[in-house]
């Protein structure tokens, strides 16, 4: 079965700790790097004007780099003017986020505090002064929603409504009889390595670079961020799945639920703790309703919804395509990483179920591949028409943007097809092999 050699850049969503070096070994949920902190609000200070000093000579001022903790009342930046020394303070505590230069500005960002580790519980009928009926279109939030702190879990309706929102950022665990639940969650303070591999690179107070052999299946679509778990196949590559089939069994797994998963199937996967959950194809505005208030087409990732969903064709009818289930029947129960991030406007990425070596094999590749990225000699399959379903061999990449029969500019590829060469968008193909393979 082929093995691609790839590599993943891993960044913290904020200046933090990196917890590994250069070349050490680390696997997919090991913690990489770190926040001792929830990010808050961003407070500016106009450190230019408290030194007299132009914008553009800010940096050249700076006492605290970019990631450093500060204290309120510290400085952050010193001039000299005329034997006078002036200081710019910072008016918080928290961490150097930005200095702009064009706008002669430190911006601090504020921690939040993390809380304890006790769920919270809340009685919505109580605080919004609802019946349970009118509860069920007031409600803004489903079991297994994340949420941050201030979102809104209740609009009651009325001249002047009543909302009620959430204290801490947590995981809705459950709601019954009015009742809601919520789980304090720290995903976001934490960057796991996501591969099984070796740290390639150390990027200082940011993140690392990992790079590792792995099997990677390729989706079409898909929502959510990353996730992990075991391999379980739950259906045949043509099965519908009942709301029913979402059981204990399927905490904490990777689960392929066959051609379709409804509306209902979703929320009660996520309510069970589903890993992660592919299928052939879901109705786009099921994927609209499951993602709620989060969704962007064509670029998800960044949501906050907890359990990523790949489509493995499309958005209309298609069950999982032969080749792909057969791949991931033969990783059944083997731990993957998985990712519900796609863009497709501006770059190409692709949601990703992927399953690395523990060990490397001796022969290493001469290219790396890199997930959702169309090369010279990647096998790919068309995803709309009129070549939708064709499976070829990518032979060029012309540069640039190329004009298109419909008048738009887009990348575009030309690939063999039956023998033909013809030029298909980037964005309208699937990779299924990709470069530096190896064999097991």
């Amino acid at each position: 079965m082929p093995v691609n050699f790839i590599r993943r850049t891993r960044l913290l969503p904020y200046h933090g700790t990196v917890k590994v070096q250069e070349g050490d070994w680390v696997h997919a949920t090991d913690v990489v790097a770190e926040l001792d902190y929830i990010p808050g609000d961003l407070v500016r200070v106009p450190a230019a004007r408290h030194l007299d000093i132009a914008p553009e000579d800010l940096s050249k001022h700076m006492l605290r780099s970019v990631g450093d903790k500060i204290e309120e009342g510290e400085p952050l930046a010193s001039s000299m003017l005329f034997g006078e020394a002036k200081q710019s303070v910072s008016p918080t505590s928290g961490y150097v986020a930005l200095v702009s230069n064009s706008q002669g500005m430190v911006y601090v960002r504020q921690p939040m505090p993390l809380g304890d580790d006790q769920p919270v519980v809340i009685d919505l009928v109580k605080e919004a002064k609802i019946s349970k009926l009118g509860l069920v279109a007031a409600l803004r939030v489903n079991p297994g929603r994340i949420v941050v702190p201030g979102q809104v879990l209740v609009m009651s309706p009325g001249v002047i409504p009543k909302s009620v929102v959430s204290p801490i950022y947590g995981r809705v665990q459950s709601y019954r009889d009015g009742i809601i639940t919520i789980v304090p969650v720290r995903s976001r303070n934490i960057l796991q390595a996501y591969l099984t591999g070796r740290v390639k690179r150390v990027i200082k107070q940011q993140g690392v670079e990992i790079e590792a052999y792995a099997h990677v299946i390729t989706g079409a679509y898909g929502v959510g961020a990353e996730s992990g778990g075991e391999i379980l196949l739950a259906a045949e590559a043509d099965e519908e799945l009942p709301v029913g089939a979402a059981t204990a069994e399927w905490q904490g797994k990777i689960v392929v639920a066959g051609r379709t998963a409804s509306l209902d199937l979703l929320r009660a996967a996520a309510a069970v703790g589903c890993a992660g959950l592919v299928v052939g194809h879901i109705n786009y505005d099921t994927l609209v309703a499951y993602m709620g208030s989060h969704s962007r087409p064509g670029m998800t990732g960044d949501d906050e919804v907890l359990m990523p969903v790949m489509l493995t064709e499309r958005f209309d009818a298609a069950s999982i395509s032969s080749f792909v289930w057969q791949e991931l029947a033969s990783l059944q129960g083997r731990y993957a990483s998985m990712s519900g991030k796609t863009q497709i406007r501006a770059g190409l990425v692709r949601p990703e179920v992927v399953v690395c070596l523990d060990k490397w094999p001796q022969k290493l590749p001469a290219c790396e591949a890199t997930s959702g990225t169309v090369q010279v000699g990647d096998w790919v399959r068309v995803l709309r028409r009129p070549y939708r379903d064709q499976v070829g061999q990518v032979v060029d990449l012309p540069p640039g943007r190329q004009e298109i029969a419909s008048g738009a500019r887009l990348r575009v590829a030309e690939v063999v097809l039956d023998g033909k060469v013809v030029t298909v968008p980037v964005a309208n193909l699937l990779k299924l092999e990709v470069g530096g393979r190896a064999s097991e």
